[in-house]
Formats: C-alpha cells, structure tokens, sequence
C-alpha cells in the first residue's frame, strides 16, 4: 500500500510540475509582452503596440476627470491614432505599470490580466497624472499572445 501512496504522489507532483511550468512559460510570454508594449508607449511606438492587438479588439475606457465621467470605445486603428494624437500634444511623459495579475481561464489558452498604470505627462504646460486600472483578455494564437479585449478606469488631475 505505501508504494501505491508514493506513485500517487510522484504522480501528482509530476502533474503539478507540468501546469506550473506552463503557466509559468505562458506568464513569461505575457510579461515579455507587456514589457515591449510598456517600451514602445513611452517610446512612442504605434507600430509595436499594434502588433499584439487583434484587429477585431474592443476597447472602452471610462475616463474620470473631477465629477465628469466619459465612456469611450475604440477600434483597434482608432485607439492607435488617438495615442499617436495624443502623443503629439505632449511635452514630457512617463509610464509605469505595476500590480500585474495574471489569471487563465478556460482550457488555459485564455488569461485575464489586470494591472494599474501610472501615467504623468505635461500638456500645454501644465502636469497631467492618470491613474488606469486595466483589465486585458488575451488570447494564445500561435503560442504567442494577442489582445483580444481592453478595458480601463482612468482616474485624471490636472
């Protein structure tokens, strides 16, 4: 019997093994792609953004500014020209990222990732700050990851 209990064990700690490494090679892929996103938003790189957002993504964001609250909804090549206008107009910009969170769903070829940005810029003179909580469905196609929904509150002082 404790032989039977052992292989039991080895078996399940081989298992276990298995799904942390994927997980992990799979976590590993979506932080290298977050990072050269990260890069290429304060480099101002459309290009390199958009490589990782499925042409068909949804994007809203709810923009809060004092007591006004917007909705806004973007197509992937609308999202992309706002952020190149939006670069146009700014003086001095700096983004960080941080308390990334990274849960799969369904067969594992699907994540959910949040994240809180902090962005401070200076627009026409004056400081801007914004304060982003994110949430990003990300889809596996080829074993690499692509955006497939964004969604954001966006906290701005000026």
């Amino acid at each position: 019997m404790k032989i039977n209990k052992l292989i039991v064990l080895a078996f399940v700690l081989c298992i276990f093994s298995i799904n942390s490494y994927a997980d992990s090679d799979k976590d590993a892929q979506i932080h290298a792609m977050l990072l050269e996103m990260d890069k290429a938003i304060e480099n101002k790189d459309a290009d390199t953004i958009a490589k990782y957002l499925d042409d068909n993504i949804h994007i809203v964001m709810k923009v809060t500014m004092g007591e006004n609250d917007q909705v806004f909804q973007f197509s992937k090549d609308d999202y992309l020209k706002t952020m190149e206008d939006g670069w146009a107009v700014t003086e001095e910009y700096t983004y960080t990222r941080d308390k990334v969170n990274i849960e799969y769903i369904g067969d594992g070829n699907k994540a959910v990732i949040t994240a809180s940005v902090y962005e401070l810029s200076v627009v026409a003179g004056r400081p801007m700050v914004a304060l982003s909580h994110e949430k990003i469905l990300v889809e596996f196609r080829d074993a690499k990851p692509v955006i497939i929904n964004l969604t954001a509150n966006t906290n701005v002082r000026m």
